[in-house]
């Protein structure tokens, strides 16, 4: 698929393979369509809300807990954070992916590439956020109930 990244109509357009954008080999012409690309595809992808679930607990006491949420939720990206010396001990991060497929860990720590059908696919805000959800949800579910000190998202602060 040709996709003309801007609206000067002597630009010429880029070609397009599923999630793979083809890019000229001469330095100036790939500077100027890195350039025009990074816009194109900031304006196309919107991100999903995220959140930000603080805990009284160390993240060594909800590791099994987690992993079993994040094996259920394949579409949504998890970070742990451990923190010392504050009233809070670890923080866990929820985002949607915003594209279908990709890596997955298998028990042994092996990496391997998820070559389903839909890898690749963009997914749908709507999607993504309830992706989310329905993780928080689990989440929330699968750890004690009196470790939960707030949820938070997307506001902007970073763990205060």
């Amino acid at each position: 698929k040709l996709r003309y990244l801007t609206d000067n109509e002597n630009d010429w357009p880029t070609l397009q393979c599923r999630n793979i954008f083809i890019l000229p080999g001469v330095p100036q012409f790939f500077s100027k369509k890195v350039q025009a690309l990074s816009v194109y595809l900031s304006s196309q992808l919107e991100r999903s809300v995220s959140y930000k679930v603080v805990l009284s607990v160390d993240e060594a006491s909800i590791v099994d807990a987690l992993n079993e949420v994040v094996a259920r939720h394949e579409q949504v990206s998890f970070g742990s954070y451990p923190f010392v010396d504050h009233a809070f001990k670890t923080v866990v991060t929820l985002e949607s992916r915003m594209v279908r497929g990709g890596m997955k860990m298998r028990s042994n720590s092996t990496i391997i590439l998820d070559r389903s059908q839909q890898e690749g696919q963009l997914i749908a805000k709507e999607e993504m956020d309830q992706n989310v959800q329905k993780a928080l949800d689990d989440l929330i579910d699968s750890l004690p109930r009196d470790s939960i000190l707030r949820v938070d998202n997307n506001d902007g602060v970073l763990f205060s």
